[in-house]
């Protein structure tokens, strides 16, 4: 018999990725997520995590 984790964390059942893109004059972010299950609040997270981004990497998102 296994011993199995008993704390489910569903946060990793998604894929969150960050790019740095530039045309050689002007730099933005473009964000990619991939979500294995629906949540209800996800334009609200969108929102946030797009502020988090812009104010820490000062390009647009």
């Amino acid at each position: 018999m296994v011993s199995l984790d008993r704390e489910l964390n569903t946060e990793q059942l998604r894929a969150d990725h960050l790019y740095r893109v530039t045309d050689g004059m002007d730099d933005c972010i473009h964000h990619f997520e991939a979500l294995s299950y629906y949540r209800s609040n996800w334009v609200e997270a969108q929102m946030d995590h797009a502020v988090a981004v812009e104010m820490k990497y000062e390009a647009g998102v």
